[in-house]
């Protein structure tokens, strides 16, 4: 009996049952979107879209490329990026919001989808705050709690020496159900991308 219903969601899978697909991801089903590939990494000061006030510390800025095309339609009727220091435990540890190549929100994902670049991929960017609170302020200026079950943790990537896990995720309205490889950003790698971004600030 016990093997019966542990095939049974690799046989409704099988047979195209999609309906079945939230279900599943409770358990831990999910569908794959794929590796994304690091193209480039750099620190800016602002992000393409409104960032929530998160200014102030600059930005990591994560460009990525997939041969996927993100939809908005099964798996993915809305896309997250989930920022973690390696390895990725929580989707929210860390601030991160995505945009399309197009500069659109992961979270305002277009009904037509990203076109694609003239080498076969398509184009992706992740932004992660790099400092919570950002220098200068505190969590009272964004009303985060510091503690208990939605608190915000503080952080600063340049001062934790950590790698970042990012991962492309989606689903509907209740259920995350599609996501990609883990994506790491060695600290060494933020630590080079910190020093390019001085040296063009440096007159």
């Amino acid at each position: 009996m016990k093997r019966s219903l542990a095939v049974l969601p690799s046989l409704l899978l099988l047979f195209g049952c999609k309906e079945m697909q939230p279900a599943l991801a409770e358990f831990g089903y999910t569908h794959s979107l794929g590796k994304f590939e690091v193209e480039r990494v750099s620190i800016v000061p602002t992000m393409p879209t409104p960032g929530d006030g998160y200014d102030g510390g600059g930005w990591l800025k994560v460009e990525l490329s997939s041969p996927r095309q993100l939809r908005k339609e099964y798996p993915t009727y809305w896309v997250g990026a989930a920022s973690d220091y390696c390895p990725l435990e929580d989707d929210h540890e860390l601030i991160a919001l995505g945009v399309f190549d197009k500069q659109v929100g992961f979270w305002d994902i277009e009904v037509d989808p990203i076109e694609q670049s003239p080498d076969g991929l398509y184009r992706y960017q992740i932004y992660v705050v790099r400092a919570y609170p950002p220098p200068g302020k505190t969590h009272d200026d964004y009303g985060t709690p510091r503690t208990g079950p939605y608190a915000q943790r503080e952080y600063d990537l340049y001062e934790d020496g950590n790698d970042v896990c990012l991962q492309v995720f989606g689903g509907d309205h209740y259920h995350v159900f599609a996501r990609s490889s883990v994506i790491t950003v060695p600290y060494e790698t933020i630590m080079a991308a910190k020093a390019q971004s001085e040296a063009k600030a440096t007159p």
